[in-house]
């Protein structure tokens, strides 16, 4: 009996430590329950803080932190940009117009493509394919066209995965960002015609504005049966709106993650693609109104992070002491008897 109280000792430290494990990472399982709690997770990961002035920047002096590919392929996107014949002389403007219309055509009621980029064109010229997948459709497309394009996103629960995603693109020619919701099929102008920034309109409709001007992208299902429809969507998610740091979608697109992921797992995938450091991150738009909003998700990211710490931690612990564990019995000579095990 006097040997046995180490060991039973031993498998009783290994049994706190599994059960502490165990607890820790049963904490986070409240996000776990829904695809749009484990975006929250997501988002908080790759959350930053940001002020306005560093919205405020053109693609001539791209911040150095903004992910950008290096190099376009010319592959099948390329090709099916170029079969859209976008004139040369075109502004920047007239050639995303024709390559927004080109996909939102071909919109329908399908699912997620949960694929690659060649692989969610597909999808969507087959009808399928959420906000998510045109946009990174269209900023794939725009980059073989020459266009620079950026992807901001809003929420309607705190930063989480309900929302939705936009573009926008800067128009050499007028030297201006224009904002374009292909999955919606519309964008936005003011009184005058020029079309409006994503900020600018999502400025107007936080002010509750609903007489911003309205116009089809192109001959296609409207996201929207009724304006007001549009303008309440919007006004939803005014106060929950973000930047996706980062275009370069061919480098992920390339990535080990995506190309060993995306067949299986989305969540998956992007958790990957986080780790190996090609996932886009996030800067908030603040206002005064969000401040407690954009305190939470830093307050979530810190907290992942400080629960991966400690699980790590806690798994190195249970490591050392099942070794510990086994290398007393074989000291012992009497593994599996009634007193050692």
């Amino acid at each position: 009996m006097t040997k046995a109280a180490p060991k039973w000792a031993s498998r009783g430290a290994m049994a706190a430590t599994a059960l502490t494990l165990v607890l820790l990472v049963g904490s986070l399982l409240p996000y776990l329950r829904s695809s749009s709690e484990a975006v929250r997770l997501r988002n908080a990961l790759l959350f930053d803080r940001a002020t306005e002035a560093d919205f405020n920047w053109t693609p001539e002096q791209v911040p150095a932190s903004f992910a950008v590919d290096t190099q376009v392929p010319a592959g099948p996107l390329g090709n099916a940009t170029r079969a859209l014949m976008l004139p040369a002389d075109a502004s920047d403007w007239d050639k995303s117009l024709r390559i927004a219309t080109h996909l939102v055509k071909h919109a329908g009621e399908g699912g997620a493509a949960r694929a690659d980029l060649v692989g969610t064109y597909n999808t969507i010229l087959g009808g399928g394919g959420y906000c998510a997948d045109f946009t990174s459709t269209f900023v794939a497309m725009a980059a073989t066209a020459g266009i620079f394009a950026r992807e901001w996103a809003f929420s309607f629960d705190g930063y989480g995965g309900h929302g939705h995603v936009l573009i926008e693109i800067w128009d050499r020619t007028s030297r201006q960002w224009r904002m374009l919701d292909v999955f919606n099929n519309f964008f936005a102008t003011d009184a005058q015609g020029r079309p409006l920034t994503a900020l600018e309109f999502r400025a107007a409709i936080a002010a509750g504005r609903r007489d911003v001007p309205i116009h089809r992208i192109g001959p296609a299902r409207d996201g929207f049966r009724y304006q007001t429809a549009l303008f309440d969507y919007y006004r939803k998610g005014a106060d929950q709106w973000y930047l996706w740091w980062g275009n370069a979608v061919y480098r992920y697109d390339d990535s080990t993650a995506s190309r060993w992921l995306s067949p299986v797992s989305r969540s998956a995938e992007q958790l990957a693609a986080i780790a190996e450091g090609v996932h886009p991150r996030i800067r908030a738009f603040p206002t005064p109104s969000n401040a407690g909003l954009r305190d939470e998700a830093v307050h979530l990211k810190w907290r992942l992070l400080g629960t991966a710490v400690a699980g790590t931690l806690l798994l190195l612990l249970l490591l050392i002491q099942a070794t510990a564990h086994r290398r007393a019995k074989r000291r012992s000579g009497r593994p599996g008897t009634a007193s050692g095990s």
